[in-house]
């Protein structure tokens, strides 16, 4: 991989469901024109003989987001198969809401320290339902609660948590978490052909 690209990787975090995660140009740097050619390129290495033996499948899930948001793999995320090159073209969709007194009555997630997104709002709120009937938290979601996590070798405490979830799947959820005035979407396309070829096999 190029100097020019690791640079611009910023600090991992660790996922629950996929592992070891990182950000690529946290640092918001521009692109001067767009095209097939004017993109990040990059090559990556699986290294399949690292995964954990509970791991189900080999690739890599990539998340496309505004860099003022946080990355949701779970909800959001493109799943990359080891030998194809996968091209991905974007188109950006900015939606801007207006907050009360208008029907909208957005907010402005990025003044709260502690969410950050609707998403994040979203997850905080379904930790207290967690915490309120299995007495600890979803290990994987984030919490403003300073309150025991979940432990996953517990099956007590995992079933709790399933069923908290189902519940609130067919019940829905009572959270305050309005749209924020300020949404960015991107919309992927792909294209993917075997790689590499035999002109570049050693």
């Amino acid at each position: 991989m190029a100097k020019a690209v690791i640079q611009y990787f910023s600090g991992g975090y660790w996922n629950f469901r996929y592992g070891n995660c990182y950000t690529i140009n946290d640092n918001k740097q521009m692109l001067a024109s767009a095209g097939s050619s004017k993109g990040l390129e990059l090559i990556l290495n699986v290294e399949p003989e690292e995964y954990v033996s509970i791991s189900h499948t080999i690739g890599l899930r990539i998340v496309i987001h505004n860099p003022m948001d946080n990355a949701d793999p779970e909800g959001n995320g493109i799943n990359i198969f080891p030998g194809y090159e996968t091209d991905i073209s974007l188109s950006q969709t900015i939606i801007r809401r207006l907050p009360a007194p208008y029907k909208d009555k957005c907010v402005s997630y990025a003044d709260n320290a502690f969410q950050q997104s609707q998403t994040q709002c979203m997850q905080h709120c379904i930790q207290e339902y967690n915490y309120k009937q299995c007495g600890c938290v979803e290990p994987s979601l984030p919490s403003k609660l300073n309150v025991k996590r979940c432990t996953v070798k517990n099956t007590t405490e995992l079933c709790c948590l399933d069923a908290v979830i189902n519940n609130l799947a067919i019940h829905g959820v009572d959270c305050n978490c309005p749209f924020p005035c300020l949404t960015t979407y991107y919309n992927e396309r792909l294209t993917m052909a075997k790689w590499p070829s035999k002109c570049l096999l050693p």
